[in-house]
């Protein structure tokens, strides 16, 4: 193809904003070369793209269907031009991640060693965040990527099911909860409870089983709210109270005394999902970061 990215670019930008003098704007050229580089493409794809008058401009049947392939040569050079210059810097660069935190302390420390083996000079950019957090990184561009629950559906943003982290019930060795088989949540709610602060998915989660309940929070005996998973297992083994915790909350085996069971009829789960922002760039690390993941996610 004799015609470079430019007029691919230029026409990708005008079948967007059907309008040439936004399009030319938007891409930084006069009308003038912006109506030359439709009609150089034009000249060489043998088509016509757009029908145009002095006051609206409309894409033509034939236009219409080479969006596509046009975008997807568009998107092959951009990712060619990444690979490449990844390979002249060896591999240089840097991923942003907003993670859960309990997710940040289990699984994204093997995620991130198996990444590291093929793209060892590569940094990885870490924010703990709750749900609602993420949500904003992800949407912002401040997080190249997000691994969370899904609070809010939101249009700019694609969502990508990961897997489910059950709710489990943690507690110290010498509880009554031990010997039994069987945990319901009627037994959990009994006991004082070590709770996550309002806005984090496993508040959430936790509020909404208690509500099928016909109960709330406020009903139970609530010894410590906490933002860090890392504090609640300290106030759990120290026998301040028991917790409702994901099934990805890591404990340290060594250092911990901390044992955790089903509850039979727990009626959530948490929903673990990817988000990118739609509108943002192909990256050859991000999606290999993502393969990554997916090929080792299934550990619980």
């Amino acid at each position: 193809m004799k015609q470079g990215l430019r007029h691919i670019k230029a026409f990708l930008m005008v079948a967007e904003l059907k309008n040439f003098g936004r399009a030319a704007s938007q891409l930084y050229i006069s009308p003038s070369t912006l109506t030359l580089q439709i009609q150089q493409l034009e000249e060489e794809l043998g088509l016509k793209l757009f029908d145009r008058t002095k006051r609206s401009v409309h894409i033509t049947p034939e236009g219409q269907q080479m969006i596509l392939p046009l975008k997807a040569v568009l998107t092959e050079y951009e990712y060619a031009l990444e690979f490449s210059q990844n390979i002249s810097e060896h591999v240089l660069g840097s991923i942003n991640i907003a993670v859960l935190p309990t997710i940040a302390s289990s699984l994204l420390p093997l995620w991130i060693k198996e990444f590291k083996k093929e793209y060892p000079r590569v940094k990885i950019i870490v924010q703990d965040l709750n749900a609602n957090e993420i949500h904003h990184a992800v949407k912002s561009g401040t997080a190249d990527l997000g691994i969370g629950t899904v609070e809010l559906s939101d249009p700019h943003l694609t969502f990508n099911r990961l897997f489910e982290d059950e709710l489990r019930v943690f507690f110290p060795p010498d509880h009554e909860l031990a010997a039994r088989k069987d945990i319901y949540l009627k037994d959990v709610i009994h006991f004082p409870q070590i709770v996550t602060m309002p806005g984090s998915s496993v508040y959430n989660t936790v509020k909404h089983a208690i509500e099928n309940m016909g109960l709330t929070l406020e009903n139970l005996d609530i010894a410590c709210e906490v933002r860090y998973l890392s504090t609640a297992m300290g106030l759990i083994e120290s026998n301040i109270g028991i917790a409702i915790l994901p099934e990805s909350t890591p404990i340290n085996i060594k250092q911990m005394h901390i044992l955790k069971k089903k509850i039979i009829d727990f009626p959530d789960t948490r929903t673990i999902h990817l988000m990118r922002l739609k509108s943002a760039h192909e990256s050859l690390l991000l999606n290999s970061f993502i393969k990554v993941i997916y090929n080792n996610h299934k550990i619980f």
